[in-house]
């Protein structure tokens, strides 16, 4: 395989990976408890959060703050086993990598 092949080959992975970047943010995953709901997109970004008047008490700050981490962590690796799927379906790297050799 010559020079100008693996340059293309190069080129096609990083478009496959803009492709995959792109869908990241259109995915999203939601973990909720006792009042609390948390949603992030594909790129761990925190787009909602719903924090119910229960929570909004005097010495209650380092319980919900416990919570919060626990509901990212929660949907985090929803988002992550969505996202790993979704990689494994473009299939990006198999190709890629069959031809390096």
């Amino acid at each position: 395989m010559n020079l100008f092949s693996k340059l293309n080959q190069i080129k096609d992975l990083r478009s496959q990976a803009k492709n995959l970047e792109k869908s990241l943010v259109a995915e999203s995953s939601t973990s909720s408890t006792d009042g609390l709901s948390l949603t992030l997109n594909g790129k761990s970004q925190i787009t909602d959060l719903e924090i119910g008047d229960s929570w909004l008490v005097v010495g209650q700050g380092k319980r919900l703050a416990r919570e919060i981490m626990k509901l990212h962590d929660q949907a985090n690796d929803k988002i992550q086993k969505k996202l790993a799927e979704k990689a494994k379906d473009m299939d990006i790297f198999k190709n890629f990598t069959a031809n390096l050799k």
